[in-house]
């Protein structure tokens, strides 16, 4: 096992305070509000988002190409996180960054685990951990229905003291199609079922909603997670207006973290939340999966 987790995106916003999409607090750490939840849009690559003030937004270099990391050796966990960091505050230009890493491999892994999946989480716990120590704000994005039982239960509530829960949406029984075709009343009512199921599938443990994000889906491209084929386009937009909204709603009811968006350039791309750190960038790196 060489891995920690599949990606990781050095994060870092890009404008000032104010945007209604940001509620009100003292600014801390880089520009970040101090009270939730945050709404962060990539505009990364040819993503349709104009900057302007009181937004945050995701961007990306481009310059940086995945790098392996993480190797299976504990010890050299500390050292990695070093480089890591170091490179966030290179890249973002803030001494505090918010990094997020994309994303938990096997979440949904039932105990007990073998022995390499219990090392490999044991490197995830570790990076976090030393990453916060360096003085960064961390954040992990969860793709999988996580697996909460057993001995899998105290890894969780360790891992989210450490980093941000960002647990990503995807609408799957029904598909976007089939939640258009319920019509606005019914298609929102099960958007929000669904959200506020994600977070509180962590409360059964004792997590609370502060430690968790949500995580939208909006890729068009088939097979993503996202658009899945729903045509016409306005059908699709409609399905997006429809989703943020209930996105708010949830928002509103449970103090999560934030809400975070995927998606939205032509072609299909990794996407970053970021913090505020004026006219910097984000850029990824690759660590390998056990």
């Amino acid at each position: 096992m060489r891995g920690i987790v599949a990606l990781t995106a050095v994060v870092a916003a890009v404008l000032a305070l104010g945007s209604p999409h940001v509620r009100a607090g003292a600014p801390v750490g880089c520009g970040l509000p101090s009270k939730g939840p945050l709404w962060i849009d990539y505009a990364g690559h040819s993503a349709p988002i104009i900057p302007k003030p009181g937004l945050v937004l995701a961007l990306s270099s481009g310059t940086v190409l995945p790098a392996q990391l993480a190797p299976a050796d504990p010890s050299m966990i500390a050292a990695k996180a070093q480089r890591e960091f170091d490179f966030a505050v290179q890249v973002t230009g803030c001494s505090t960054p918010l990094i997020a890493e994309n994303e938990l491999f096997g979440a949904q892994t039932p105990t007990p685990w073998t022995a390499t999946t219990a090392q490999y989480r044991a490197n995830v716990l570790a990076l976090l951990q030393a990453l916060n120590a360096l003085g960064a704000t961390t954040a992990i994005t969860i793709a999988n229905p996580p697996y909460i039982g057993g001995d899998a239960a105290e890894w969780w509530r360790e891992a989210a003291k450490a980093s941000i829960l960002v647990r990503q949406v995807y609408f799957t029984s029904p598909h976007p199609k089939g939640l258009y075709a319920l019509g606005p009343a019914r298609a929102s009512r099960a958007m929000r079922q669904g959200m506020r199921a994600l977070v509180a599938h962590f409360g059964q443990i004792g997590i609370p909603a502060s430690r968790v994000a949500l995580e939208l889906q909006f890729q068009s491209a088939p097979g993503q997670g996202g658009r899945q084929g729903l045509e016409p386009t306005s059908a699709w937009l409609e399905f997006v207006k429809l989703e943020a909204l209930a996105a708010k709603q949830v928002a509103k009811e449970l103090p999560v973290q934030g809400i975070w968006s995927w998606g939205w350039p032509s072609r299909w791309r990794w996407a970053w939340p970021l913090p505020q750190c004026p006219g910097t960038r984000d850029s990824g790196s690759r660590f390998s999966r056990p």
